[in-house]
């Protein structure tokens, strides 16, 4: 008669290994219950990862659609020209900010978005001439990242810690 042997481990990958630990026979309820608590933990395991890779499906969903797609005009205009003006730049930054300051449930971030709608503007109508063109030109990057950066975290919040699906159904 077969015996298990004394020590052994688990493998928690069920396709790999648990189909054979499950058809172990069970010569004891002390194996019996060992390995229905593996295949509970195995199962539980998988639950967890499901969940968890689905929040961030979601939410890398729409960091994509808010925030990529957006700066698409950008992308396509370094491709063009090879390099994109900065004017363009505090424009794309300043319309994110204002639309996502609109949906903005948290009034922090609404006046952070507001402030850096405020900002773009500013830059903008700054830096087409003047003699601090080069120093503002070189803060065009920084501002839309902040903007990409501040609305990634707001996301986050929501699709991983709130679980809110993507597109938000009403």
């Amino acid at each position: 008669m077969w015996r298990p042997p004394r020590r052994f481990s688990i493998c928690l990958a069920e396709d790999y290994c648990g189909s054979w630990f499950m058809s172990l026979p069970a010569t004891s309820s002390r194996y019996a219950a060992l390995r229905q608590n593996a295949a509970q933990k195995f199962r539980a395991g998988w639950a967890i990862f499901g969940m968890a890779s689905t929040r961030g499906g979601v939410w890398l969903l729409s960091v994509m659609a808010t925030i990529a797609a957006p700066c698409l005009p950008l992308f396509i205009e370094l491709l063009k020209s090879g390099s994109v003006r900065s004017d363009s730049i505090y424009i794309t930054a300043a319309v994110i900010s204002a639309a996502f300051s609109v949906s903005a449930q948290h009034v922090m971030f609404r006046a952070l978005y507001i402030a850096l709608f405020v900002v773009n503007l500013i830059f903008d109508m700054v830096a087409g001439s003047g003699p601090f063109k080069e120093q503002l030109d070189s803060w065009a990057v920084g501002l839309l990242v902040l903007v990409a950066v501040l609305h990634t975290t707001e996301r986050a919040w929501w699709h991983l810690v709130m679980n809110r699906p993507f597109p938000e159904s009403t």
